[in-house]
C-alpha cells in the first residue's frame, strides 16, 4: 500500500490488481474509490458494503447495497433502481451494466 496523506490518499495493492482510495483521514464519514483493478479488490469493495451496511453510488448510476434491509432506508428517487449485490464479481458486473 502506498499513502499520500497530503492528499487523503491510498493506492491499495491487491495480488491481481490495485485499487485508489480517497478519504483515508476519516473513512466513516465517506470515502471514494476508483481505478479499480482485479478481482480481490472488488471482492473487498463487496465485503465493506455487506459490513458497514453501505451503500455505492456510481456517478449517474444507481444505488448498489448489499441487502434488502439497506435498499429500505434509500431515499424514494432511489428504491427502484437499487442493485442489490452479493459478491465482487456481482458488483463489478453492476457498475459495467450500468
Amino acid at each position: 500500500m502506498r499513502t499520500e496523506p497530503e492528499f487523503d490518499f491510498a493506492e491499495l495493492g491487491f495480488e491481481d490488481g490495485t485499487a485508489d482510495l480517497y478519504g483515508i483521514r476519516d473513512p466513516g464519514t465517506g470515502f471514494m474509490v476508483n481505478h479499480v483493478g482485479g478481482e480481490r479488490a472488488w471482492d473487498l469493495l463487496a465485503r465493506v458494503l455487506e459490513a458497514g451496511s453501505m451503500t455505492l453510488l456510481p456517478m449517474g448510476e444507481p444505488a448498489i447495497v448489499w441487502s434488502e434491509a439497506v435498499r429500505a432506508h434509500l431515499p424514494d428517487d432511489f428504491i427502484a433502481r437499487a442493485v442489490i449485490v452479493s459478491s465482487g464479481a456481482d458488483l463489478r458486473r453492476a457498475i459495467a451494466e450500468a
